[in-house]
């Protein structure tokens, strides 16, 4: 029995607030993405969606570092939830899987602990097609971009802050099966 609901909108800047009526179909998608967020198996799900939507806030501030430093965490930590995803395939199906990695051991705990860099992960998950060649690509250039960050403190452009969070949606789609619109869409680089 959802009703439409008054939202208030609070703009930076000048301007004056304004209301706006939130439908019912909206509060029923909204309510359907939290449930499927609230029960996927990735405890983290809700602390991604946050990050996620940090990161567009950031890069509505204008603040591109924060903005990429941030879409770039959950782009790692979906990234882990693939590769945990990969190991534990792997380790259930012994006929069909593409690489073998060991089950136990010492090997199969280096496999599951963070000495395997990001880039290391991203290759393989590449390899063996978990993510997709565009996939690839867009998290390679913002892995990239934020090494070139971290290791020099370089100027984050707009175009690399957007590619992060474009990284990002792509993987928050393929693991979450949510959409996420953002702000970045406006920008037109990567709006499709």
């Amino acid at each position: 029995n959802l009703k439409p609901i008054n939202a208030v909108f609070y703009p930076t800047g000048n301007f004056r607030f304004r209301h706006k009526a939130i439908g019912v179909d909206h509060l029923e998608t909204a309510g359907d993405a939290l449930n499927s967020l609230l029960t996927h198996p990735d405890c983290n799900a809700i602390k991604c969606i946050s990050l996620y939507n940090l990161a567009v806030a950031s890069f509505g501030q204008l603040d591109f570092a924060r903005s990429l430093i941030t879409a770039w965490a959950v782009v790692e930590r979906l990234i882990d939830v693939l590769w945990s995803q990969l190991i534990r395939t792997n380790a259930q199906d012994n006929t069909a899987r593409f690489l073998s990695p060991p089950t136990s051991g010492k090997r199969a705990e280096k496999l599951k602990s963070n000495t395997m860099t990001a880039s290391t992960r991203i290759e393989i998950l590449s390899i063996t097609n978990l993510i997709s060649e565009r996939e690839y690509l867009e998290i390679e250039k913002s892995r990239k971009a934020r090494n070139d960050w971290i290791h020099s403190l370089k100027n984050i452009s707009h175009e690399d802050s957007i590619s992060c969070a474009f990284s990002a949606a792509l993987l928050i789609k393929k693991i979450y099966g949510l959409e996420v619109q953002t702000k970045y869409q406006a920008w037109g680089s990567w709006a499709e």
